[in-house]
């Protein structure tokens, strides 16, 4: 019965092509910049409507839970304002986005959402200087983070029809980007990297960027 049920939500989703889980990343001049994370609305809530039948596949429950967990540490820190959060499938809305006051800030924000406490030997998820930007690879600290929760095997099958895309928005034009699977945009205005979710769950993925503008 299981894999029936499987085989009928993946037929389902396998119509309308991959789910999509988009960060995008603005930064400006002055260092400041914003963060969203977002899931790309229409083949998710397909997703969505194949399993509402079947409650004992619930992975939009722990995404939703985790989101709040999330929202709730980014609005007690500090240098982060602005957090907004929808997970609403009536209308199509499913992001978490905050402003950061500078790069530090958003650095301590990310150790923050993670439970992993900075010191001066730990590397910044992202440092800037005047023409250049990185963003380190940061999938051993994540696989880390979902390997001390409990993830319900059921649905880890599906990591395969999900995606993760980063855009990450410069305050000029790209000269040049470095790293796995990136592209420069059309405009010159932003990179682009996309990577499987199976490559962050096995810890095989590089999320890491270098940007010059």
């Amino acid at each position: 019965m299981k894999i029936h049920v499987l085989v009928v939500i993946l037929g389902s989703v396998l119509l309308t092509g991959c789910i999509e889980i988009v960060e995008k990343i603005t930064v400006h001049k002055n260092s400041s910049g914003t963060v969203k994370y977002s899931i790309e609305p229409g083949k998710f809530s397909t997703f969505l409507t194949a399993m509402r039948d079947y409650t004992y596949i619930s992975p939009m429950e722990d995404w939703e839970k985790q989101m709040v967990i999330f929202t709730d540490k980014l609005r007690k820190l500090d240098g982060i304002d602005s957090v907004e959060y929808s997970f609403n499938p009536e209308k199509n809305e499913y992001f978490l986005k905050f402003c950061f006051r500078n790069i530090t800030d958003l650095n301590d924000a990310i150790y923050g959402i993670l439970d992993y406490k900075k010191n001066v030997f730990s590397p910044d998820f992202m440092k800037m200087s005047r023409h250049r930007l990185e963003r380190k690879n940061f999938v051993p600290m994540l696989h880390r983070y979902l390997e001390q929760r409990s993830i319900d095997s059921t649905y880890l099958g599906f990591a395969e029809l999900i995606s993760f895309k980063t855009i990450i928005e410069m305050p000029g034009k790209l000269k040049k980007a470095n790293g796995d699977n990136c592209l420069i945009s059309a405009d010159g205005g932003s990179v682009i990297q996309a990577h499987k979710i199976t490559g962050i769950l096995e810890n095989s993925a590089d999320l890491g960027i270098k940007i010059r503008y």
